[in-house]
């Protein structure tokens, strides 16, 4: 196809008008790919020029190099203040870009996924943080949990092993909703874990192998 490079009168530069098929390669020193818009795939590719499908989604923005320098993404502040650099990420529900339709309990909002090649395939994940709605949203109104995942030997499946809830309550290895306490530690069994409540009164239960409680 052709590429088409529109000039207006503001001093703005357009590649690709028209929407063709085509695409648009930067070079550096060392790199044929330092910048690569891949046109069919509709991706931004940095160091490299075939984009990858990562954890069963191939992301609009990849970077990808055999050094530290070409495989990382640094966001630096410098300001005579206390804020540091942000990374943020969000969600709605809404279909279209610009859109705020409010999410719902339990939505995913931000997911960091850690993913190591398996010698097949990028695709399963070995960790996870995830935010996420906790409870009803509301204008100004936006309790959030974060969740800590990871995968167990032999399987693929990321289960979640830390909870921090709106609350402040905080859970590791719960095995139901309602398990959450003010500090829970739960294993597998009713023998294992550590449970401390204040509610009505401080709790220290210790469960140990024969099931004895102190």
């Amino acid at each position: 196809g052709n590429l088409v490079v529109t000039t207006s009168v503001e001093g703005g530069v357009v590649f690709n008008e028209s929407s063709a098929d085509v695409d648009f390669r930067v070079e550096s020193n060392g790199q044929t790919h330092k910048l690569f818009v891949n046109g069919g795939e509709d991706v931004v590719c940095f160091g490299f020029e075939t984009p990858e499908t990562i954890g069963g989604i191939e992301s609009g923005v990849q970077i990808e190099g055999t050094d530290y320098a070409g495989g990382s993404l640094s966001i630096w502040r410098n300001a005579n203040d206390d804020a540091g650099g942000y990374l943020n990420l969000g969600k709605s529900r809404g279909t279209a870009v610009n859109s705020d339709t409010i999410v719902q309990d339990d939505d995913d909002v931000g997911i960091i996924n850690f993913i190591g090649a398996d010698g097949t395939d990028r695709a399963h994940p070995q960790a996870s943080i995830r935010a996420s709605a906790d409870g009803t949203q509301g204008e100004n109104d936006v309790p959030g949990k974060l969740r800590f995942m990871t995968t167990a030997d032999g399987g693929t499946t990321l289960t979640e092993r830390m909870t921090i809830d709106s609350s402040g309550n905080f859970g590791v290895n719960l095995q139901a909703a309602g398990d959450i306490d003010n500090l829970a530690c739960i294993g597998a069994s009713n023998a294992q874990g550590v449970v401390v409540r204040g509610s009505n009164g401080g709790v220290l239960q210790i469960a140990g192998s024969s099931n004895d409680n102190a």
